[in-house]
């Protein structure tokens, strides 16, 4: 599974709506949106390079100012959330495979 975290910070709505819509296809993406202007992503038939999918958001979003992470899934990272129990849902069951 290939994994990448957008960070599109300050961006309108207009601009969030776009790179949700980019993602909504769930053939091919998965994807975490409950923070404003963070989105993580999983796919297990795309590469997610994080080159290709600035172009695309910047393309779909003018203006927006975005950071895209690639997570290996050898270097998994620690990770810890206070919120709404469908965040820590999310990410057990669809971005960190120790569950």
């Amino acid at each position: 599974m290939n994994r990448v975290v957008i960070i599109a910070p300050g961006s309108t709505v207009a601009q969030q709506n776009a790179i949700s819509t980019y993602f909504a296809d769930l053939t091919k993406y998965s994807y975490w949106h409950w923070a404003p202007d963070v989105w993580l992503i999983s796919s297990t038939t795309l590469s997610l390079e994080p080159i290709a999918l600035r172009d695309a958001i910047r393309n779909l979003a003018l203006g927006v100012n975005v950071l895209i992470l690639r997570v290996e899934l050898s270097a998994m990272p620690s990770w810890a959330a206070y919120g709404p129990l469908d965040w820590g849902k999310w990410i057990r069951e669809g971005w960190d495979p120790r569950g």
